[in-house]
């Protein structure tokens, strides 16, 4: 069963309690102008959740640039092996190519950095993507109009992780921050996690004067799955 669950102030909801609890009064009132849609899958073999995230990721594709971005777990010594490794060193080459990535290392003290990465999703790389990148590792997906591009990759990534890590040493991604301080202009993003209560959830969020289309999109791609509660 997939329930679907709109969200038209993110400040208040209880899931971003933490990250709305971080924001600037100047980052509250750019929030004002967004909202958040949740497709929340109840199950234990998983697979609704997959058929549901293929469908979503492909009805994306035909219309907007898809970036999955990833930080690493905890802050790492500095070597030149590490260096070299970078954040996507285990993916296979010959799938998701060195054109669709962008790796940085982030120095956050002396001797000390977290390594960055985004890969970009295509119809070339669609299938491993879905079947082995978009799970509980992932930050956060970032989503572009087809004709934009994300300006300054490192910079961008840069950022993140400042503002990941600036409170706290525990390392997690203040998604509410990505939406106020980061984006490009038309830019959207989502996030994936599960509740431990065999449901695993995904939630988009989109500025409000687009979401009467961009929302539409995407339920449009859920409703092939039958079992939906509102």
């Amino acid at each position: 069963m997939i329930k679907i669950v709109k969200n038209d102030n993110l400040l208040a909801a209880t899931e971003l309690s933490i990250a709305s609890s971080e924001v600037t009064e100047r980052e509250k009132t750019v929030l004002h102008g967004y909202c958040g849609l949740s497709y929340v899958v109840f199950e234990q073999s998983g697979e609704l959740f997959r058929y549901m995230l293929t469908d979503l990721m492909g009805e994306l594709l035909t219309e907007y640039r898809v970036f999955l971005v990833y930080l690493e777990k905890g802050v790492g010594q500095m070597s030149r092996v590490r260096t070299h490794k970078k954040m996507f060193y285990h993916l296979p080459h010959d799938v998701i190519k060195k054109t669709d990535t962008f790796e940085y290392e982030c120095i956050v003290e002396a001797e000390k950095s977290l390594m960055t990465g985004m890969i970009e999703m295509n119809v070339e790389n669609f299938e491993y993507c879905v079947s082995h990148l978009i799970n509980g590792r992932l930050d956060f997906g970032y989503i572009l109009p087809k004709d934009n591009n994300i300006s300054d990759p490192q910079m961008f990534l840069h950022n993140v992780v400042t503002e990941r890590i600036k409170k706290t040493k525990l390392i997690r991604v203040n998604i509410l921050k990505i939406l106020a301080s980061h984006s490009e202009k038309n830019s959207k993003a989502f996030t994936i996690m599960g509740s431990g209560r065999d449901e695993e959830i995904i939630r988009f969020y989109c500025e409000k004067h687009q979401q009467d289309h961009f929302f539409s999109r995407l339920n449009a791609a859920v409703l092939k799955h039958r079992y939906m509660e509102n």
